[in-house]
């Protein structure tokens, strides 16, 4: 499989799973004092689906999801014809069946977060989400 195609498996692979997840998203409220980017750690669940870690950070005019999260995190990413796929925050990674997720006001993106431009007022989530069903 060429590079390229293991790029855009992976990208399938993670909208595949934003889509599964699109009812479930920002189940937990974050503590207010987070908002400045900080990371919770609690371990949440619901339906099979487990979010280990939750950042929220505020969003920003005419910023993207992707600018916001860079602003106020060490981000490692993938660029595809689709998008860019966020693979680690803060040194945590995807892997063992756990991806980084975002919403925006408790709706899961639609389109990567390069391409979802927020507004002042709106809530960005990160989810660091496990599907255990």
């Amino acid at each position: 499989m060429s590079h390229l195609n293991k790029k855009t498996v992976s990208l399938i692979i993670a909208v595949l799973v934003v889509c599964l997840v699109y009812p479930l998203a920002c189940i937990k409220k974050v503590d207010d004092n987070s908002t400045t980017g900080g990371i919770d750690s609690d371990t949440v669940g619901k339906e099979g689906y487990t979010d280990s870690i939750v950042i929220e950070i505020a969003g920003a005019e005419s910023m993207t999801v992707l600018d916001v999260l860079e602003s106020n995190h060490q981000v490692e990413k993938k660029s595809s014809v689709m998008g860019v796929f966020v693979t680690g925050i803060d040194s945590v990674e995807n892997g063992d069946g756990m991806y980084w997720l975002y919403s925006v006001n408790g709706s899961v993106g639609q389109v990567a977060c390069d391409r979802f431009l927020t507004r002042t007022g709106d809530t960005v989530c990160w989810h660091f989400r496990k599907i255990t069903k």
